[in-house]
């Protein structure tokens, strides 16, 4: 169809906009555009070949497992269309409102060229309403029937819902673009005409709808921190002390200085962490509470997980000049509406420290939304996809050191975990555009394993179902050079916490005679993981080898206590010093981890004085792992990666004589 028919609905002559052509790149795109015309309906759009494939869908799409809806196929749109919102006039093809109701990316099961000609498309969606799987079916045409008549028809998958369940329309009614519902729209002058195309208002003071859009898509619109070069992986600081001004006769010359206004007020920085906002001056006091509630507000509604930024808060006179006494008026008398926040820097976002870059304008970006946020995870402790992805968010500065940028292991469980369970490598269908694929050098090239590279990679995890992230010990900038040591000690039956606690404090001496520096974490199961950091510079055999040795040497010394190999840990009263983590391709679950087990349990870094038998190894959960970080002074592993040094020899053991 390509857009020949859209083109004859239109007089191009009369307007200076594109006609539209067919894009030569490739992509996914869809989305599903709300439209009160002569009656209300639903266009549902799927980018193919360059063009939007369109069916006007009655009622709306329905989220009932085989309940089928009406989609008649309507021309191909230009996919410049996909972001439009607003009115057409009457009397013309399609007029009345229209607004972007969803939106996101689709991917076909099988082949879509053979599926759309035969009439039979299967595939996934991830969009901001409409998730998993779905069918669009060709039904027999009549005889004269002008238009092809399909049927949408939800798949049978966690995103359906049942007859009793409530409507997505009414819970939904909004646009994902500008939050506008369809009456909001409605008196607005006519942006596109089915003749001319997009039509152009004249010069004119911007309605505040506009304004509001423009600032959305700008925040959508942003790069991700973790893609700026120079950008460096870090936990969010408490606190970074600021660079102050210095009192010179004249100003520096050259075109390497920036000059900005000094502004007459506070110097704050905004600490942001997880939608909770702190308000720092330059001598690191709480001043939160001083200024009120509209710039708190105004900064949790920022598109950021978490960020740090340098600014001056300020009142401005009439003049537009900032007015410090005029600020601690304000301040005395309550009226957080005067207060203006400038920005000069944007220090740290999403886990991400940014000071090593020029000083030029720093992006922001949003995280990823969450489809059902109520879907129960962990039935019995009450942790729905919302409360696992708000855990995520508390405590992303202390995990994104151990999970970006390193191939992981999933275990995803769609229905929670009373449900099925799926240990995953490689990609799934349907994959959220925030998990990165990456190629291994020795696997081929259609067998990519999975990463992510900052919190929307880690919330899009979450939205998968993913309940437990295992990584390598090796990033993806070195899949050959591991950088740590996992010694997994697995009690058997009968032995208690605190037989594995010695076994944790004997493993530690081990690695600290040998020059590392050991820490320790639960497993968030029945065991204790003793972790140690080294320079990535030893290859995968060497290091399998080297805590081999200490699992050897401690099997041999104790053999009451200890074995080294899983043929033998069926015994009763011992524990398993597991070597196995530490070797190409194998993973161990992730420090603040879930698991996927009763009790919403977490991997959980220590310090050693807590190996008590109050603690337990299943101890730590999502509900009592932010009060824990909330008491903490420090993070027990703060010092981790700093304390890497470089592999020592193992060493030989001699046979004892018989």
């Amino acid at each position: 169809m390509a857009l020949e028919v859209y083109r004859q609905k239109r007089n191009f002559g009369s307007t200076p906009e594109p006609k539209g052509r067919k894009a030569r790149r490739s992509g996914s795109s869809f989305v599903v555009q709300k439209h009160d015309a002569i009656r209300l309906h639903y266009d549902f759009r799927m980018e193919m070949d360059g063009v939007l494939k369109s069916w006007a869908v009655t009622k709306s799409p329905s989220f009932i497992p085989g309940e089928k809806r009406l989609a008649v196929h309507v021309e191909d749109h230009p996919l410049e269309y996909g972001d439009f919102e607003g009115t057409i006039p009457k009397g013309e093809y399609g007029g009345g409102t229209v607004i972007l109701w969803d939106r996101g990316t689709w991917a076909p099961i099988g082949d879509a060229d053979r599926g759309y000609a035969k009439g039979h498309l299967d595939f996934e969606i991830n969009g901001e309403k409409l998730g998993e799987r779905w069918h669009l079916v060709l039904t027999a045409g009549k005889p004269r029937q002008k238009r092809e008549n399909w049927l949408l028809i939800k798949g049978d998958d966690e995103a359906a819902r049942s007859e009793d369940a409530p409507d997505i329309l009414e819970e939904r009614p909004e646009s994902v673009l500008t939050g506008r519902e369809i009456k909001d729209v409605e008196g607005e002058e006519p942006v596109w005409s089915s003749k001319t195309g997009r039509i152009r208002k004249k010069a004119r003071a911007t309605t505040k709808a506009t304004s509001e859009q423009e600032e959305r898509q700008a925040a959508t619109n942003v790069p991700d921190a973790a893609r700026i070069k120079g950008a460096m992986a870090a936990l969010l600081p408490d606190f970074v002390e600021p660079a102050l001004a210095t009192l010179v006769s004249s100003a520096p010359a050259g075109e390497r200085w920036l000059h900005e206004i000094k502004s007459d007020g506070y110097r704050l920085q905004a600490r942001i962490e997880a939608g909770r906002v702190k308000l720092l001056t330059r001598s690191g006091r709480d001043w939160t509470k001083k200024f009120g509630k509209t710039l708190v507000s105004a900064l949790q509604a920022l598109p950021v997980g978490t960020a740090l930024i340098d600014g001056e808060i300020v009142v401005e006179t009439s003049s537009g000049a900032s007015d410090f006494s005029a600020l601690q008026t304000a301040s005395s008398e309550g009226r957080s509406d005067r207060f203006r926040f400038y920005v000069f820097d944007l220090l740290h976002l999403d886990g991400y420290d940014l000071r090593s870059l020029p000083l030029t304008p720093k992006p922001a970006r949003r995280t990823v939304e969450l489809t059902h946020p109520d879907r129960l995870y962990w039935p019995d402790e009450g942790v729905t996809k919302e409360g696992l992805a708000d855990y995520y968010a508390e405590i992303w500065r202390f995990t994104a050191p151990h999970i970006v940028g390193r191939p992981l292991a999933l275990v995803r469980c769609p229905n929670g975990i009373a449900g099925e369970q799926f240990f995953q490598k490689h990609a799934w269908k349907g994959l959220n555009p925030n998990i990165v694929l990456v190629n291994d050098p020795k696997e081929p090239p259609d067998e990519q394993l999975l990463s992510i590279r900052d919190l929307d990679g880690l919330a899009a995890l979450v939205q998968s179902a993913v309940l437990e992230i295992h990584p390598w010990g090796s990033t993806i900038a070195d899949w050959e050079r591991p950088d740590t040591i996992i010694m997994d000690l697995d009690p058997g039956q009968d032995v208690p916490f605190e037989a594995v606690s010695g076994a944790a404090l004997e493993t530690a001496d081990r690695l600290k005679g040998a020059g590392l520096e050991p820490f320790v974490k639960t497993s968030g199961g029945k065991g204790l993981h003793v972790v140690a950091p080294f320079k990535p510079k030893a290859e995968w055999p060497a290091v399998k080898a080297f805590t081999k040795s200490i699992a050897d040497a401690m099997a041999s010394d104790s053999p009451h206590r200890f074995v080294s190999t899983i043929t033998k840990s069926k015994g009763h009263g011992k524990i398993l010093v597991d070597h196995l983590r530490n070797q190409r391709g194998a993973t161990a679950v992730a420090a603040y981890s879930t698991r996927a087990r009763p009790g919403a349990g977490v991997s959980m870094t220590l310090s050693w004085d807590e190996l008590a038998p109050g603690i337990g190894p299943a101890y730590f959960t999502v509900e009592n792992t932010p009060t824990r970080f909330a008491s903490l002074s420090t993070d027990p592993w703060r010092d981790f990666h700093a304390a890497a040094v470089p592999l020592p020899e193992p060493k030989s053991r001699r046979r004892k004589a018989s």
